[in-house]
């Protein structure tokens, strides 16, 4: 029993200075190839192992067993922005009041005009959502159809729209105008200087929700009041995904990503790209993804995962940090420091034990 209890610290010493290369979960934002040269508008997952993304040219891809493939589109028409209700039936909306229909494993025109372009899409559920565009236009799907609604003074661009409740949505867009339903129509609820143009709108509640638009702004809803934050950028940002109240993303142009944490939004440092990216969606803290391009010669399609990736800790790199987020520690990181103390309370024991005898 003496001679295992002098030979612990001795193990242990040596494992913390020869340092075991631990598992560590990092997460960063990678560039995944994209099977498309058409710029993205629009990522929506379903899951983990399924997601959807829209672009120009009607372009439809599918992420499916682990990798994006293109999928058969019944238009041509740029689709601006896709929501899934599940994994058999979603919508897609786009220019020339483009409307198309997911389901039996088909997608299929539903609405086509040759006028105006819807910009966003919200659906509650199977039988309730909404789509809006230019100008000022929304349309309300209920009772099977898609029924046009005015909402806007005629003119005003409808960027984005986001349903609480059938009761209760926001619309963000044109000269800094934020409309609110209430369950019966639209109004303005607030405009917010100094009038640029909102992107998107992400609410966490009833009570609680963010919009971003151009120029790099940002603005925060606490009930009742909106109100704008400072912001990190100056870039145009297009779109936002909260994950919760504490934690969200928003991407913009020439590859700005910013994350909201600890109370304030700052901006991601090592963004993969200087693509615009114009669409963001999180399946949690640590698993999302983002799609763009880059108009050329020819246009470029591009998509990103963020996601975990395993790395390695040495003595020479301890603390390893990926695209200026802080790595989820790992249970030897986390004992490293007991462990230390407790070899040094050990060793110490072993030398006046050796001095007493």
């Amino acid at each position: 029993m003496h001679v295992v209890s002098r030979f612990v610290p001795v193990v242990v010493l040596a494992v913390l200075l020869i340092g075991i290369p631990a598992a560590n979960a990092d997460s960063e934002w990678q560039t995944v190839t994209a099977p498309t040269t058409p710029i993205l508008y629009s990522v929506f997952m379903v899951s983990s192992t399924e997601g959807w993304a829209v672009g120009d040219g009607g372009i439809i891809l599918h992420y499916s067993g682990g990798s994006w493939s293109p999928y058969t589109s019944p238009t041509t028409n740029r689709l601006s922005s896709v929501f899934m209700v599940s994994s058999s039936e979603g919508w897609a909306v786009g220019f020339d009041l483009t409307i198309i229909h997911y389901t039996g494993g088909v997608w299929s025109l539903s609405v086509h005009d040759t006028i105006w372009s819807f910009y966003g899409v919200h659906m509650l559920s199977s039988t309730e959502g909404w789509a809006v565009g230019a100008p000022g236009i929304a349309y309300h799907y209920t009772g099977g159809s898609w029924v046009s609604v005015g909402t806007a003074p005629f003119g005003l661009t409808c960027s984005s729209v986001f349903m609480v409740s059938a009761n209760d949505g926001w619309i963000v867009g044109q000269d800094g105008t934020i409309l609110h339903y209430d369950g019966t129509s639209w109004s303005t609820y607030a405009t917010i200087p100094p009038g640029d143009m909102l992107r998107s709108v992400h609410m966490v509640s009833a009570t609680e929700g963010w919009a971003i638009g151009d120029n790099g702004m940002i603005v925060h809803y606490s009930a009742p009041t909106w109100s704008a934050v400072t912001s990190p950028t100056t870039e145009d940002l297009n779109s936002l995904f909260m994950v919760s109240s504490s934690e969200g993303w928003a991407v913009g142009l020439n590859g700005v990503i910013l994350h909201y944490s600890g109370g304030s939004w700052s901006l991601y440092t090592s963004s993969p790209t200087t693509d615009n990216l114009y669409s963001v969606y999180m399946l949690s803290l640590t698993d999302g993804w983002a799609g763009g391009g880059r108009w050329g010669d020819p246009d470029r399609g591009s998509i990103f995962q963020y996601s975990e990736r395993q790395t390695q800790r040495t003595p020479s790199n301890p603390y390893h940090y990926v695209g200026g987020e802080v790595f989820s520690a790992n249970k030897l990181a986390v004992l490293s420091p007991y462990l230390a103390l407790l070899s040094v309370i050990a060793v110490a024991a072993v030398v006046v034990k050796r001095r007493k005898t």
